[in-house]
């Protein structure tokens, strides 16, 4: 038997409150500032590629550091910076020239690839893009379609 049938009418009405209250995750956060943003631009010049790869992936990496690291020497920066949710259709088309077959998947997994460069990567050389590309293309395009 469940402890709850032994509470009287009132503790029943504060449960019934409180599940009723919006959840924690609905709160909005702090706003971000140029402290931060001034940090996270001081990683992308560390001489650490996974400094780099951190401040790509960053949730408030502006966008003019990601263009910078998509030039970057290190493969697995330029895959980070595939894989950054903030990253533009113009740097994935970019990214999408790369010789590096592991950054030209990241750019074909991407939810905002231009459709054009999604053709381009569906003929790329390397099997993996093009297994990438076809199971992005599976995926519904609109919402709750």
């Amino acid at each position: 038997m469940s402890c709850v049938s032994f509470w009287g009418p009132d503790a029943r009405e504060r449960m019934v409150a409180a599940m009723a209250a919006p959840p924690v995750a609905t709160f909005a956060s702090p706003g971000v500032s140029d402290g931060k943003l001034r940090r996270v631009a001081l990683m992308a010049t560390s001489p650490d590629p996974r400094v780099r790869e951190s401040a790509a992936l960053n949730a408030h990496v502006p966008v003019e550091v990601l263009e910078s690291l998509a030039v970057d020497p290190e493969m697995s920066v330029r895959c980070c910076v595939a894989r950054s949710p903030q990253a533009s259709p113009e740097v994935l088309t970019w990214l999408a020239r790369d010789e590096s077959a592991p950054v030209r998947r990241w750019v074909g997994a991407h939810p905002v690839t231009p459709p054009e460069v999604m053709d381009s990567l569906a003929e790329d050389p390397d099997v993996g893009v093009r297994e990438v590309v076809q199971w992005n293309r599976r995926w519904p395009t609109t919402p709750g379609g």
